[in-house]
């Protein structure tokens, strides 16, 4: 028979029987009880010089409330009687607690490591479980929760952090530089299990979060094997050292949600996070400005699923890093939305995005209801020979109901481009916004407007687009400002296109129209201009030749003003 060790309780929960306890078996120690230890004087530490199996609910305390808490010291690894066994607590208050690696070949049932407030020892976790996020292998425990608001340092030097139950991970909060919760570990992975109702979450709260070496990944569905993932919240800022990337994934299907704070330092000088990806079919919630380092990975910063701005915050993305190349890429695939919380009629979240050369690219409708508007949109705005990446909006700002009722998407100012922007794109069909500002560097159809009749509306504020030229795309190109000022450089059609620009009821002083040529090609069909305050024409206006071909000037109580000699062609 081999040589091992089975136990059951040992001392008292009040920490007045027992000293100190080392045990020894080289074919494994047993434990299926709870081990308490005294302070007298000294230290009552807790040895376990070899494997240790956990069978049954098994608490090790060393934490004694008296000046000298206990360590506790495993050498070998942490195991299973059978997989999911059994339970472990583990509480050491000051002292020391040294890990070996936890269910990598049978896991045990639910962890809990110095979650009492007295617990303030440095925690240096190695693995729990083994393999791979997207593997099917040995998942190390159920629910683990490690730490609390009191707790030192935890150190995460492993690579694998496999549970099928919640990951709870809590730290002091210190300053906002402090880096309590710390990967050590080279590609550290947590991966918790996928469920049909309610999935395994993974939280990081309390402190700042330190990455030290390759990409953290979060995914809760291991192996995509079920319909949900769990939620991924990190609490406080994430901090790299050399180029670290993120990536969390909480399901491209189902419930699971993602929340994050700030991502980076403020600058690419200190940031030392090369991407960001999230996915989360439940929707990913943006509480911290973002900041990529100088070397920014392919992913840029990319969110596969729907964003939420959280409420009354400014979320800052900052791809633009001083790149020899390119700059970090910056991709929403899907929808953006503020926050109304209950009673509140206003909005005061808004997107600021400095992508430098990387592109900006957003998939879906921003603030497409009356609850989900936000407050202003900015994107590559500062005017810079650097900022010159491309601008693509495939979906609408705002919401036009078939009555005609409109949803404002954006209720302060939206301003996209600059003077070196190469090419922006605007791919949706209705831009409701207040003031606004559409800007490409100046060059033939730099500003590309690919949706099929888009119209623009604002409500009493001015709409313009400035330094490329407008493309249309198919149907009519509509810009309703409701009394605000409208300008407009050249526009040209690409198959019998209609121009419709409409400043109006006259105000006295802005619901004026200011545009240069139209129709270069010859693929304009109908032209519409109506400022009731006044219209300037800086160009020519050239229509297809065509029976409905038409051009309508009409400046109400203002005047007709020509920039520069004008014909009017409609033949």
């Amino acid at each position: 028979d081999g040589e091992t060790v089975s136990i059951g309780n040992i001392g008292d929960s009040g920490h007045t029987q027992i000293k100190t306890v080392d045990i020894t078996a080289d074919d494994g120690i047993t434990l299926s009880g709870a081990i308490y230890t005294a302070d007298s004087g000294a230290q009552g530490n807790v040895i376990l010089r070899d494997k240790v199996i956990i069978d049954g609910t098994v608490i090790i305390d060393t934490d004694d409330s008296l000046s000298n808490d206990g360590d506790i010291t495993f050498t070998d690894s942490i195991e299973g009687s059978s997989q999911g066994a059994g339970s472990l607590t583990i509480e050491g208050g000051t002292g020391t607690i040294t890990l070996t690696a936890i269910g990598a070949t049978t896991g045990i049932g639910n962890l809990s490591i110095n979650t009492q407030n007295t617990g303030t020892a440095n925690l240096t976790i190695k693995n729990i479980g083994s393999g791979t996020v997207d593997a099917a292998t040995v998942v190390g425990a159920a629910t683990v929760n490690i730490g609390n608001t009191s707790s030192g340092v935890l150190d995460f030097d492993g690579t694998i952090y496999k549970t099928n139950g919640n990951f709870t991970v809590t730290a002091a909060a210190g300053t906002a530089t402090d880096t309590h919760i710390k990967f050590s570990g080279t590609d550290p992975i947590i991966s918790t299990s996928g469920n049909s109702t309610d999935s395994s979450n993974v939280t990081l709260q309390g402190g700042e979060v330190l990455l030290t070496d390759g990409t953290l990944t979060i995914n809760t569905n291991t192996n995509n094997a079920a319909t949900n993932g769990g939620d991924i919240t990190i609490e406080k800022a994430v901090f790299g050292t050399s180029d670290e990337a993120i990536v969390l994934d909480a399901h491209a299907s189902g419930n699971g949600t993602i929340s994050i704070g700030q991502i980076g330092h403020a600058t690419a000088t200190s940031s030392e996070i090369a991407s960001l990806k999230a996915t989360a079919e439940g929707g990913i919630t943006l509480n911290g400005n973002i900041s990529l380092s100088h070397n920014p990975g392919a992913d840029g910063v990319t969110f596969v699923d729907a964003v939420t701005i959280a409420d009354g915050k400014t979320i800052t993305i900052t791809t633009d890093t001083g790149h020899a190349t390119a700059d970090g890429i910056v991709k929403f695939s899907s929808t953006i939305s503020g926050v109304e919380t209950s009673g509140n009629t206003g909005t005061a979240e808004s997107l600021v995005i400095d992508s430098g050369t990387g592109n900006v690219t957003i998939t879906g409708n921003i603030g497409a209801t009356a609850t989900t508007a936000i407050e202003s949109l900015t994107i590559n705005s500062t005017n810079s020979a650097t900022k010159d990446g491309d601008i693509t909006l495939s979906g609408n700002i705002g919401a036009t109901a078939g009555n005609g009722t409109i949803t404002t998407g954006a209720l302060g100012t939206v301003t996209i481009g600059n003077t070196a922007t190469d090419a922006l794109t605007l791919g949706g069909t209705v831009y409701n916004t207040n003031a606004a500002t559409y800007e490409a560097k100046t060059n033939a159809d730099s500003i590309s407007l690919a949706g099929t009749s888009p119209t623009f509306t604002s409500s009493d504020d001015a709409i313009t687009f400035t330094g490329g030229r407008v493309k249309l795309t198919d149907g009519t190109f509509t810009v309703n400002s409701n009394s605000g000022p409208i300008t407009i450089g050249d526009i040209k059609g690409t198959g019998a296109d209609n121009v419709t620009l409409n400043a109006g009821t006259a105000d006295s002083t802005d619901a004026t129209v200011t545009v240069g040529a139209i129709g270069a090609g010859n693929k304009i069909a109908i032209v519409s201009i109506t400022g009731n305050d006044g219209v300037t024409l800086n160009g020519s206006i050239t229509t297809e030749d065509a029976s409905n071909a038409a051009v309508t000037v009409a400046s109400g109580s203002g005047t007709i003003t020509l920039g520069t000699d004008i014909t009017i062609d409609t033949n």
